[in-house]
């Protein structure tokens, strides 16, 4: 299968090409506590791109297909597109046209007011990676800020561990047949508008969302958990401020989900200081009003987030990310994170990651993920 796709990537894309093979490897400190006692798992991951523009770069596409291969978890093995989209410039807006990511967020810890795609939960509890999201987005250009309306015609599921994988819930979550509280399940319109701006040092973005949640709530069925999906109503901000060798953040929310506990708030701000050309410190404040009844992917709800950049501005680009999450109410360690990269020649990068699980209050999601502490080396490839 995997000779076959490269061979057709290669035959129908042979120009404009570009690429990355990936190859990753996770080490669980503990065997897995619900029938998951494999520690070791193997990731292959092939991520091509073509790209080609035209008429001055004001008419392009884009493609990248995405294929993971997973064991033991083969639940984790799919295959998804990215991006497949069209973008055409015009003198003050622009249109792009099929399946595409975008990004909402300032902060490091977490990105809560990013909710036009879907997690691809499989890939990280980090929630960082995204399933590609059919959309049409028209932009007005102006001087005043860019104003875009997002029409989004078909829902993505998340991705969940199957019944071999680590970093699951004590039962397995089934995704053969989620449940949607909208008659029109996933074929619903979502839509979404958002103005952003950058004024002096300021970066600024005012966001509004309506449609089915991308965050789901889950029923028992005596066996399994079901997903299930409801519509949501979103208003947000992010923003940033530069002054002198600091950086704040903020990223605010105000969100109604009918179907499941209603009205809420929440927010994640703090600050971002350089020490010097390498070194820079991360304090960031995590809240949720709904306390340990939060269904976000790891319930932070009264956090800190505390944690350093480390860029050692050499030519291979080597750069660290470490930190650690504390429970504000008893100043609990819950989870430290360390990320790392450097580039080792023109087509390959390593990078390390490691998740070691500390403490977690027994109301949480996370402490269903007790024994799922890990480290991870990987090699990318890329032509």
């Amino acid at each position: 299968m995997l000779i076959l796709f490269l061979s057709l990537i290669n035959f129908t894309f042979a120009q404009n090409l570009t690429g990355e093979i990936n190859i990753e490897e996770r080490y669980f400190f503990e065997p897995g506590g619900y029938q998951n006692s494999n520690q070791l798992a193997h990731v292959i991951r092939i991520k091509p791109q073509y790209a080609k523009s035209w008429d001055n770069d004001r008419k392009s596409v884009d493609f990248k297909p995405y294929l993971l291969v997973s064991e033991p978890d083969q639940d984790k093995t799919h295959f998804d597109i990215r991006e497949a989209s069209y973008l055409a410039n015009y003198d003050t807006w622009e249109i792009r046209v099929g399946v595409s990511k975008v990004f909402w967020g300032v902060s490091e810890s977490q990105h809560i007011v990013d909710v036009i795609n879907q997690t691809d939960l499989v890939e990280n509890i980090d929630g960082e990676q995204k399933l590609g999201q059919p959309m049409i987005i028209p932009t007005l250009i102006t001087s005043v800020g860019n104003f875009s309306a997002f029409i989004l015609p078909y829902f993505r599921e998340r991705t969940f561990a199957g019944l071999e994988g680590r970093l699951r819930p004590s039962v397995v979550i089934k995704t053969d047949d989620p449940i949607y509280i909208n008659t029109n399940k996933a074929a619903h319109v979502d839509y979404a508008f958002r103005w952003s701006h950058s004024l002096n040092n300021w970066d600024l973005g005012l966001s509004y969302f309506k449609g089915t949640d991308r965050e789901p709530f889950f029923t028992f069925d005596g066996t399994n958990f079901i997903p299930n999906y409801g519509q949501a109503e979103q208003l947000s901000l992010d923003t940033q401020y530069l002054w002198n060798d600091f950086i704040f953040k903020l990223e605010l929310l105000s969100k109604n989900r009918p179907s499941y506990k209603g009205q809420y708030t929440a927010l994640t701000t703090g600050l971002e200081y350089t020490l010097n050309d390498k070194l820079s410190l991360i304090y960031e404040y995590l809240y949720d009003d709904r306390s340990d009844l939060t269904t976000s992917i790891l319930g932070w709800n009264n956090h800190s987030f505390v944690a350093f950049r480390l860029s050692m501005n050499d030519t291979a680009s080597t750069e660290f990310l470490g930190g650690f999450y504390i429970e504000n109410s008893d100043g609990d360690v819950n989870l430290f994170r360390l990320e790392g990269s450097r580039r080792l020649s023109d087509n390959f990068k390593a990078e390390l990651q490691t998740n070691i699980l500390i403490d977690a209050n027994d109301n949480t999601i996370l402490v269903q993920a007790r024994q799922d502490s890990y480290a991870q080396m990987s090699l990318s490839y890329f032509w």
